[in-house]
């Protein structure tokens, strides 16, 4: 007890308010009339969630971390809200892309290399594909050796030494 008789608002508390906002502005958006937007826009701030991110570990975060893009994406949807006209297709594209550095690629990168190499078909199949390049010639220069190795034993070859011919 620390003497407080009122609740203390955190981050996530913030956060989790401001997501039900979002909805809630998202609804009154979709009972304009504008669904098509409404499922564009999710789609746009957030392209993937949850188990989503398991299967593509390559992709940056599925949200914008930049929190001017979310304010910049509230803005545009109490706009569309007061004056029920929709954003340019330019705007609307802009809301949730954020300015990919060096240092985003750099995380991208490693997260590729900590992946593990054995999920997926895909790289089963290069795998396998890799194996075969170099088990196959191997196998056909131990079995072009094997043919020649007979073939002295029982005298197929003839030897010719002689120079003076």
């Amino acid at each position: 007890d620390q003497g407080i008789a009122m609740p203390i608002a955190s981050i996530r508390l913030k956060n989790w308010r401001r997501g039900l906002q979002d909805v809630e502005y998202l609804a009154l958006i979709r009972k304009k009339g504008h669904g098509k937007f409404v499922d564009k826009f999710v789609h746009t701030m957030v392209p993937r969630a949850l188990h989503d991110e398991i299967k593509h570990e390559d992709l940056p975060v599925a949200w914008p971390d930049d929190g001017e893009k979310w304010l910049a994406a509230r803005r545009t949807l109490a706009e569309v809200l007061k004056t029920n006209k929709l954003p340019s297709a330019e705007q609307q594209q802009q809301l949730g892309k954020k300015a990919e550095g060096q240092m985003a690629k750099l995380k991208r990168w490693v997260r590729r290399v900590k992946r593990k190499w054995w999920r997926g078909k895909r790289r089963l199949v290069v795998i396998g594909a890799a194996g075969a390049v170099f088990v196959v010639p191997i196998g056909l220069i131990i079995l072009i050796r094997r043919i020649r190795r007979r073939r002295r034993k029982k005298g197929d070859y003839e030897y010719s030494y002689d120079y003076d011919e």
